[in-house]
C-alpha cells in the first residue's frame, strides 16, 4: 500500500519564524493592521510588543534613531517613545513569514511589508522593498501596483507624470531589474515577494 504525504522535496514545508524552539533568540514580529500594533513570536509563544526584552527593544530604538526620515515622520504625532518604536517596527516588520526579524540577537533588514500602497515607511531610510535582493524605487512600486490593478500604460504614465515612451523605458529597466519579461510576470513575482 502506498502512503500519501503532504511534504515533498520539491515543496518543502517551512516553519513560521519564531516557532522554532531550537533558537529561542529568534524573533518574528507581526503587525495587527486595524490598530497598527505589534506582537511577536519567540520560541513558539506569542507575546505583546510591551513584553519585548530590553536588549531587543534597544536594537529597534537604535534603528529608529538612525533613520532621520522616520524620525521626521513621527515628529508630527504626540505619542510616547515606546509607541514610536512599536509603529516603526510595524512599518518595517509587519508581515508574518518564515525568516525571523531578529536572528541570534541581530536585527535583520526590513521586510516587503506595506501598510498601504503609499505607506509612509517607503520614505524611511531603514525600509527597502526588494525583489531578489534588488531595491525597488517608488516609481517601480507605482508601476507594479497599477499593473496589478490592470491599469493600462497610458494611465500609469499619467499617474507618473511622464510620456508613454518614457514609461516604456522605465518598464524595460524594471523588467531587467526583476528578471521578468512582461507585466504579468512582474505582478506574479511581486506577489511571490509579498510586495502586493
Amino acid at each position: 500500500m502506498q502512503s500519501k504525504s503532504t511534504t515533498s522535496n520539491a515543496f518543502p514545508q517551512q516553519v513560521i519564524a519564531g516557532m522554532n524552539l531550537k533558537n529561542p533568540d529568534d524573533i518574528e514580529f507581526f503587525g495587527i493592521r486595524k490598530n497598527k500594533t505589534v506582537q511577536y513570536l519567540q520560541a513558539g509563544q506569542v507575546h505583546y510588543f510591551g513584553d519585548l526584552a530590553p536588549k531587543y527593544y534597544v536594537l529597534l530604538h537604535a534603528k529608529l534613531y538612525a533613520d532621520k526620515p522616520a524620525l521626521e515622520y513621527f515628529r508630527q504625532f504626540d505619542i510616547k517613545e515606546v509607541r514610536k518604536v512599536e509603529l516603526y517596527t510595524y512599518f518595517l516588520y509587519g508581515s508574518l513569514d518564515h525568516k525571523p526579524d531578529i536572528i541570534n540577537g541581530v536585527l535583520q533588514p526590513s521586510e516587503n511589508f506595506r501598510h498601504t500602497s503609499l505607506c509612509p515607511s517607503l520614505k524611511f531610510s531603514g525600509k527597502d522593498i526588494t525583489i531578489d535582493g534588488v531595491r525597488l524605487t517608488l516609481r517601480d512600486l507605482t508601476i507594479i501596483d497599477m499593473s496589478a490593478r490592470e491599469c493600462g500604460d497610458y494611465e500609469i504614465a499619467q499617474a507618473l507624470g511622464i510620456t508613454e515612451s518614457t514609461l516604456g523605458f522605465h518598464k524595460k529597466q524594471l523588467f531587467t531589474k526583476t528578471r521578468t519579461q512582461c507585466k504579468i510576470g512582474l505582478v506574479a513575482k511581486s506577489f511571490l515577494n509579498k510586495i502586493i
